[in-house]
């Protein structure tokens, strides 16, 4: 199996009355792969989802679409925040149990990767 390699130099960092967000430490040409993050998978009928709550596990949930499980995304996966323009964007890799992040424009030493995590269309990420 190919090895997988660190891409980007990625910090964690706090947002002021945000919580935490991921930034990059350097530039990311668009089309760039930014990350390869594996998952948990989670049976539908035990996630008690009652809605968005601020440092729960349901506000870092991941679904495909409505028919499916949840996943918790490890990596950087479950830290990305929400953005209606969005300049990162996941597909999951079924056969490989994986979410593939790629850069969805150029992003700037020092910006913030964010997601749209499109809850006005069907389904979740």
């Amino acid at each position: 199996m190919k090895q997988i390699k660190k891409y980007f130099n990625l910090v964690v960092l706090p947002i002021e009355k945000k919580g935490l967000g991921v930034f990059t430490e350097e530039f990311i040409p668009k089309n760039s792969l930014i990350e390869i993050a594996p998952v948990l998978e989670i049976e539908d009928d035990i996630v008690n989802y009652s809605g968005h709550k601020k440092h729960t596990i349901n506000e870092h949930l991941y679904k495909i679409d409505k028919n499916k499980n949840y996943f918790i995304v490890f990596g950087y996966g479950s830290l990305y925040n929400h953005n209606d323009n969005e300049n990162i964007f996941a597909e999951y890799n079924e056969d490989l149990g994986c979410y593939f992040f790629h850069s969805k424009k150029d992003i700037n030493k020092g910006e913030e990767l964010c997601l749209n995590y499109g809850y006005k269309r069907d389904g979740w990420i």
